[in-house]
Order: structure tokens, then C-alpha cells, then sequence
């Protein structure tokens, strides 16, 4: 039971009851239904408002399982999942085993696919089965890398922003290096970081665009380190900096 001051707002009870329901939900308690109950005192200028919830049924994993995957085994993406096999569901949990599977392909050159968790139901209310649906998609390597300086009359070198990133042409694109690359350009104090206004050193990874030369390059051979690489698809990494004014 909640008790308050003010004035009655119902757009914002309805509001709490869609907050409330989608708390069970994510909890596992699909069935949850949340309703209302208004109490007024003998005045009529004071409400007492009461949540009524019916929590049915908390949910748990029957299984999980993996379809679209051939880069890696079952096991291998099971190993550091949050939400196992007869855990309770718990959407935090679902959505970070999304992220881990997404960033170990993103390791590895994989760094467009696309994971969909799809959490099945059955006719029997308290099980289900977790299915993450992947797109492995393309492998990537690092392709030409563009350093865009913005502010008036720059005069950071290049040579002052290579040594700060964990890559280079030829290599397959790992997601962790690229991230350790932007933090590191942020803390180096050279360049503005302005995170209310958007502004902080960026790293873009692109996609070229799918020439048929390109298209050919994605089954071609190994070239020498630093090379345009031909077994997997060259993205251009595309870092935007603000210099720093002092």
C-alpha cells in the first residue's frame, strides 16, 4: 500500500502499473497482473491508493540452447553465461549473456552479429526455453584507419594518436581492443572530453561498401601484415578527436 501527498494524477498510476508489470515480467512472473484500488477519507480530499498485484507463476529455464552458430560449439558459448538451465528467467541476465556472445564474436572479427534472444513458452504455466537465434555475419580485419582531428587549426600529429590504439591495418578487429583504444584516447588529456555535450574521442568501425572486389576479398587468401587483407572484410576504423584547448 502507498500512501502520498499531492494531488491524484491517474496517468501517472497508470504509469506506475506498467512500471510495476514490467518488473515482474523481467523477473520471470509473466502472468503478473497489477491493479488498483482507490480509498478516499470521509473529507473526499484524501486518497489512499493500494497496488493489488497477482504475481502467478515465477518462470524458470528449462534450456538453453543456440541455433545459427558454427564458429563456435554449444559448450563454448555456454561456458559464461549468467542465466543457465534451471535458474529463474531474469531479463538483466538475459540481456548480459547477449552482450558476452556478441562480444566474443566481436573478439574475433565478428563484429556485426547480430545475437536475438527469443524465450519460447509452453502450454504448462513456470518453464520455458531459451533460444539465442545468431547471425554470425562476415569476419572483419582492420582496413584503412582515418584520423579526423576536429577544432580550430589542430595540431595534434598523427604520431601522437597511433601509439594510443591496440591496432593496425591487417589485423582481425577485436571489439575489447577497440573499446581499451577509446578509453585510452580519452584519459590521455589531449584531446576535449565533453560527455554532456558529446564530446570525447571516438572510434567508428564502418563496413566498406560491398563492391564485387570487396565481395571477392571476403574468400581470398592471407596478405602480409599490414597489407589490404583478403580473407575477411577490411573496415575502415574511423577515430573522431577534439583537440584539447588549454
Amino acid at each position: 500500500m502507498w500512501i502520498f501527498k499531492g494531488e491524484v494524477n491517474r496517468d501517472k498510476i497508470d504509469d506506475d502499473i506498467e512500471k510495476l508489470t514490467l518488473y515482474y515480467r523481467n523477473l520471470g512472473f509473466f502472468r503478473a497482473r497489477v491493479g488498483r484500488d482507490y480509498e478516499f477519507d470521509e473529507s473526499g480530499k484524501w486518497m489512499t491508493l493500494t497496488f493489488v498485484i497477482d504475481e502467478g507463476p515465477r518462470y524458470k529455464v528449462r534450456n538453453v540452447s543456440f541455433v545459427g552458430n558454427s564458429k563456435y560449439s554449444n559448450e563454448e558459448l555456454a561456458t559464461d553465461l549468467a542465466l543457465k538451465e534451471n535458474d529463474f528467467f531474469d531479463m538483466r541476465k538475459m540481456n548480459r549473456d547477449v552482450s558476452t556472445i556478441r562480444d566474443l564474436y566481436g573478439s574475433q572479427g565478428h563484429i556485426f552479429a547480430d545475437i536475438q534472444a527469443d524465450p519460447r513458452f509452453f502450454e504448462e504455466p513456470g518453464q520455458l526455453d531459451l533460444v539465442y537465434d545468431i547471425q554470425e555475419g562476415s569476419q572483419y580485419r582492420v582496413g584503412r584507419i582515418n584520423v579526423q582531428i576536429a577544432g580550430e587549426n589542430p595540431h595534434t600529429r598523427h604520431s601522437v594518436i597511433f601509439p594510443r590504439i591496440g591496432f593496425q591495418p591487417g589485423d582481425i578487429i577485436d571489439i575489447r581492443k577497440v573499446r581499451k583504444s577509446e578509453r585510452r584516447l580519452k584519459s590521455a588529456q589531449i584531446f576535449a572530453v565533453d560527455p554532456s555535450r558529446g564530446i570525447s574521442p571516438q572510434i567508428v568501425i564502418r563496413p566498406p561498401e560491398q563492391s564485387n572486389e570487396e565481395i571477392a576479398q571476403q574468400s581470398g587468401h592471407s596478405n602480409a601484415r599490414g597489407q589490404s587483407p583478403e580473407p575477411s572484410s577490411p573496415v575502415g576504423s574511423n577515430e573522431t578527436l577534439h583537440r584539447r584547448t588549454r
